[in-house]
């Protein structure tokens, strides 16, 4: 693994997009056609985007969705990680390769430059969006909560406070601007504690995909062609499975494996 990450960050952009991928790995004297490749992208993406390894996080609503965790920023040259991270990412789409692990729907849109959504918090931040959609829905004079365009922040122990806008400590929300101000609270709060880690995740992407190129996505299509489909439709695999070398649908071995397959997914 460590040869493949530096052979991915050494290169240089216009060979990351233009190389022909090839794996091989030590020890094993085979052709890749396309299997040690899809190993290979599984394997990397087993440790980068492992929670238990530090860069990536589980959201506090959903054990199978991560997102950059802010505390990756004690990790030794966590920047360089997550450029690698980008990179893997890019060479995944670009080479068809499926990841080993489902991101948040924000960080999709991030991705592909969607704007946020209040209902993209729900995701993670679910007293957030309560706060928010109530301001949202309600005709009450928003000026009666005294808030501004300035928000403190805790990130690893350490506080400060982040203007939404420039001078926001001193723009106060109103009815007519109460919009706005939801949009920079969604944004800040995806972003929180990991706005250099995102930026140099999307540099390590862009190195290999093109932006515009990504833009063509929606949230859940994007989701797609990274990690695949979440859920397996067995009825639907099964159905849809050509048995070849003398084995029928009703073959012991078969009747087996579809039983296996079962009681495991």
């Amino acid at each position: 693994m460590e040869d493949a990450f530096q052979k991915i960050l050494c290169l240089s952009p216009t060979k990351l997009r233009t190389y022909q991928l090839m794996v091989n790995f030590a020890e094993e004297d085979c052709l890749d056609y396309g299997g040690p490749s899809k190993e290979l992208f599984f394997l990397l993406s087993k440790q980068l985007f492992n929670p238990k390894n530090g860069l990536f996080e589980y959201t506090s609503i959903n054990s199978n969705r991560i997102q950059i965790s802010p505390m990756s920023k004690f990790i030794d040259n966590y920047l360089s990680w997550m450029e690698l991270c980008g990179r893997v990412l890019g060479l995944a789409l670009l080479h068809r390769c499926l990841l080993d692990c489902f991101f948040t729907k924000p960080f999709y849109k991030i991705l592909a430059k969607i704007p946020l959504e209040l209902t993209d918090l729900l995701e993670t931040d679910n007293e957030l969006y309560n706060s928010l959609n109530w301001i949202n829905k309600n005709s009450v004079n928003v000026e009666n909560l005294e808030l501004n365009f300035c928000v403190t922040e805790e990130v690893a122990g350490e506080i400060s406070d982040f203007e939404l806008l420039p001078n926001g400590k001193n723009i106060s929300v109103n009815n007519e601007n109460k919009n706005r101000f939801i949009e920079l609270i969604i944004l800040w709060r995806v972003e929180r504690g990991i706005r250099d880690q995102l930026k140099a995740l999307l540099f390590g992407l862009n190195a290999v995909i093109d932006q515009s190129l990504l833009t063509v996505f929606d949230a859940e299509q994007l989701e797609f062609a990274i990690s695949g489909n979440i859920f397996i439709d067995i009825e639907d695999w099964e159905k849809n499975t050509v048995y070849k070398g003398g084995y029928r649908e009703n073959h012991v071995i078969i009747r087996w494996f579809w039983q296996c397959v079962r009681q495991n997914v």
